[in-house]
């Protein structure tokens, strides 16, 4: 394990080596006391190394960039290690501190594929659920406003702008009862403008 956190500083470009030094933990000892970490980083470190071949191969390729196939973008059956590992840490660690970012994390994978894939929506319905799996916990979440803005920008680029414009009014709401100058320079300029088009294109929509 102390290995494994140690190539997170040394082996910043290889993140297979981060990775099968975190697996290996596992694979010695299924019950490690700090199994929550080691799933996250796993899950963490196996996008990583996905994204990273993927460039590669996409490198070897760029006469298809114009569109690329199935076999040079990002898939649910490559990333299933970093899915499953998400989901274990959810679904098996009710009291750890990594648990709602892993419903964070787990759906913007599932949003970071969208953008890679043919076909998006199958994507974006499963990173909505991730998300509404976060928004709808109790706690006050420092990922809460990350997770409503992905929503709000889901359901608007889909064309959802009745649903769009209650999410972005949430996230308005939330940014204003924090009152954090990092996430009002992240998300409220954006989600004001955002909020502005929604309700145009919904105007739009009502006179058609």
């Amino acid at each position: 394990f102390k290995l494994a956190e140690l190539s997170n500083e040394i082996n910043v470009k290889n993140p297979q080596k981060t990775l099968d030094l975190y697996k290996t933990v596992l694979e010695t000892n299924p019950d490690f006391i700090y199994k929550d970490i080691v799933l996250y980083n796993i899950a963490f470190y196996n996008l990583e190394n996905s994204i990273l071949n993927r460039d590669k191969r996409r490198i070897q390729h760029l006469d298809l960039s114009a569109n690329w196939p199935d076999s040079l973008r990002l898939s649910t059956n490559e990333l299933a290690l970093s899915i499953d590992s998400y989901k274990e840490i959810i679904n098996k660690f009710s009291n750890s501190k990594y648990r709602q970012e892993a419903m964070y994390r787990l759906g913007e994978l599932y949003f970071t594929i969208s953008l890679d894939a043919s076909n998006s929506i199958p994507y974006y319905e499963k990173a909505l659920n991730s998300f509404d799996d976060l928004l709808k916990t109790k706690s006050d979440s420092f990922y809460k406003p990350y997770a409503q803005f992905y929503e709000a920008w889901i359901e608007y680029v889909s064309g959802n702008n009745e649903i769009a414009i209650n999410d972005f009014s949430q996230l308005l709401k939330l940014l204003n009862s924090r009152n954090n100058e990092k996430l009002n320079s992240l998300f409220k300029a954006g989600s004001l403008d955002n909020f502005a088009r929604c309700l145009l294109d919904f105007d739009i929509d009502c006179k058609l």
